[in-house]
């Protein structure tokens, strides 16, 4: 049986194939499905530090607006950054990973489950 991903999908590591057991009476199309491994989210962020107060805003493309009251000296910033978006997301600051931009005002951060 030959099993292609649902368009739109292309070539996802993360998902994974469930075939059912030999006991299952369904065809294969019905049977079949894909089960997602991780979930993952790349985040854009445009970072404003010594701000004020520190505050996370949604821009109408989808990225972000983080104003930090840390300095961007030796990570200080990106490390607020961290935190604000995990109280945003309600997730462990250990699953957001800085992808790129770590001396530059734009960055990409990744949300893993």
């Amino acid at each position: 049986m030959v099993l292609a991903l649902p368009a739109g999908y292309g070539n996802r590591p993360e998902l994974q194939l469930i075939e059912p057991s030999s006991n299952d009476d369904q065809a294969p199309s019905e049977a079949c499905f894909w089960r997602r491994l991780s979930i993952e989210m790349v985040i854009k962020v445009k970072v404003i530090p010594r701000s004020a107060k520190n505050s996370l805003e949604e821009t109408a493309d989808g990225s972000y607006v983080a104003r930090v009251t840390a300095p961007p000296i030796e990570g200080a910033a990106n490390e607020a950054v961290i935190k604000l978006l995990a109280e945003h997301f309600d997730a462990a600051k250990s699953r957001i990973k800085l992808l790129s931009g770590a001396k530059s005002r734009m960055k990409r951060f990744e949300l893993c489950e």
